[in-house]
């Protein structure tokens, strides 16, 4: 029985107990690269958490949308209306 890269389950066993199935096994290093990024903060010696820091930036949004509407009655004759609109796009 053969598996992935010509190799019997026997020296996949042992590719995998030794650390080096990512050189092995092309679809998980690119799998690995892709959304595993190398740690670029802390210590390079130690294994730990949040190990990698990355500032993200995008294009603020300004939708500034403001409507205003006042309607008044004094009397049946007299009228008060009053409208304000802020749109910024």
């Amino acid at each position: 029985m053969e598996v992935a890269g010509g190799a019997t389950p026997i020296e996949t066993e042992s590719a995998l107990i030794d650390n080096t199935h990512g050189a092995q096994i092309p679809v998980a290093q690119a799998l690995q690269t892709r959304f595993y990024p190398l740690p670029n903060f802390g210590s390079a010696s130690v294994l730990q958490c949040q190990n990698f820091r990355e500032n993200v930036t995008r294009a603020w949004d300004v939708t500034e949308n403001i409507r205003v509407r006042i309607d008044l009655s004094f009397q049946t004759k007299i009228n008060l209306r009053a409208r304000f609109l802020l749109a910024r796009i």
